[in-house]
């Protein structure tokens, strides 16, 4: 595109000096009129780079500003020749935006920020799982656990409904067998095998996925955040009662005048839901376009996107 834009200045020059009232003094003043000077300007900056195979995005920004401003300022340039300067920025001008795009399409900073993103999630989610899982509840059966990450906890869920059956642990199962019965450990155990909280922590689902979380993810939309806010209100509801007995809630978080405490853990674990939905059904399509079209295909859906960062924030 670069060379392309190169040539239509050099065809609007040499039809420009070639018009016949152009004599040698004509000659002379038009190799110092300003619009010769501009043009002479971007033929630089354009042989420069023709031949680079890593133009830089600001400096393709720059000179498509620097055409768009001469064009909002045509006034400055008199237009001369059948085709006039103005014509002539116009396709400089698209050739330039399509050498961005072909240069965004190369650039991978969205995906790797992105990345970072995703993993500063996870975290986030699994650190936040762990703490629900252990600190407001009497659920003892977590200490015999080596660890309380994600992919750990995947192994010790029940076989029935488990939605990764190739990582399912018999050993873990049966130490964890009551601490899954309960009230508290359900509402983990339904975050644990909601297809968000799937897609992101287990990034090999859409080369090998096994047919449990296959069959899972082909329905997320009916059974992705809808069971785990349903179970939250049944909770809340028996909470509210009274009825802790097989709950495996802390007893001091039992008494009357702690409600506010089961409150915050049921509100936190609605958060932890709504953050692995955030990453795991949305954050993630951004990074693969990212990965696949590269800042190109981010910028295109930029609105979206901020939209996304906005509710992140909130």
């Amino acid at each position: 595109h670069l060379v392309a834009a190169l040539d239509v200045i050099n065809s609007y020059q040499m039809e420009r000096a070639a018009r016949p009232s152009c004599g040698p003094y004509a000659r002379q003043a038009l190799q110092d009129d300003p619009e010769t000077r501009f043009l002479e300007l971007l033929k630089r900056w354009l042989r420069q780079h023709a031949g680079s195979t890593s133009v830089g995005e600001e400096e393709v920004r720059s000179m498509g500003s620097l055409c768009r401003d001469a064009l909002n300022h045509q006034k400055l340039f008199p237009t001369r020749g059948s085709k006039g300067l103005s014509g002539v920025l116009v396709e400089v001008y698209d050739h330039l935006r399509w050498q961005l795009c072909e240069t965004l399409e190369k650039d991978q900073t969205c995906a790797e920020l992105l990345s970072s993103i995703l993993s500063l999630c996870r975290n986030m989610v699994s650190d936040s799982i762990a703490y629900l899982l252990s600190a407001p509840t009497a659920l003892r059966q977590t200490d015999d656990l080596c660890s309380l990450e994600v992919v750990v906890l995947w192994q010790s869920l029940p076989s029935e409904g488990h939605p990764l059956d190739s990582r399912a642990d018999i050993r873990l199962q049966k130490q964890m067998r009551d601490a899954w019965g309960t009230r508290c450990g359900s509402l983990i155990g339904a975050l644990l095998r909601s297809p968000s909280c799937i897609r992101l922590f287990d990034n090999a689902y859409s080369v090998d996925m096994p047919s449990g979380a296959a069959a899972l993810l082909a329905d997320a939309g009916k059974e992705d955040v809808a069971p785990l806010h349903e179970l939250i209100r049944e909770a809340e509801v028996e909470f509210e009662r009274g009825c802790f007995k097989g709950s495996g809630m802390a007893a001091a978080f039992r008494e009357p005048e702690k409600r506010a405490a089961w409150q915050c853990f049921l509100a936190a674990l609605q958060a932890v839901g709504d953050v692995a939905y955030l990453g795991g059904e949305v954050l993630l399509q951004f990074q693969r376009l990212g990965a696949g079209l590269g800042d190109y295909g981010v910028i295109s859906v930029a609105r979206c996107f901020h939209a996304v960062l906005d509710a992140f924030v909130e």
